[in-house]
Formats: structure tokens, sequence, C-alpha cells
């Protein structure tokens, strides 16, 4: 008898799942990122004076310029880094 319920029971389950009501599709919305995809231009990005932007293969790369050392300490690293 146990075993009748529980075969009724996964049988009703499996039914609900199979037949409930498909679920309600959005429409696309908007691109939240304005010029996301830096297909022909860098506006409306902006970059501060020691900076560069150049478009390649539809990524926005500038070089970064290494930190400066804290005052007081020593560093000869004047590197930059490629973003």
């Amino acid at each position: 008898m146990l075993r009748r319920i529980g075969i009724l029971a996964v049988v009703a389950l499996a039914t609900a799942c199979l037949t409930g009501a498909p679920p309600a599709t959005a429409e696309e919305g908007p691109e939240q990122i304005p010029n996301g995809t830096f297909d022909t231009t860098t506006d409306p990005w902006w970059h501060t004076a020691n900076l560069n932007f150049e478009l390649s293969d539809g990524r926005l790369c500038t070089d970064v310029p290494a930190a400066r050392p804290t005052p007081g300490t020593r560093s000869s690293a004047s590197t930059t880094s490629r973003w």
C-alpha cells in the first residue's frame, strides 16, 4: 500500500512538472553599457590626460603607467601594464 502511494506521488509530481505553464519569455532589454563593443569609436568612454585609448579587435586598450613609489621608499620600477 505504501509503495503504491509512493509511485502515485512520483507520477503526480512528474505530471505536474511536465504540464506546468511554460516560463514567461522576456524581451531582450536595452544595452546597459553604451558602446560596449568598441566597433568604431571610444565615445562615450573617457580617460585621464596620462592615458591614450586605442581600439584593437573590438577591445579598448591603453598603456597604464606603473604606480609611483610611496614617499620615503626606494623603487626603480618604471614599467607599464597593457590593459
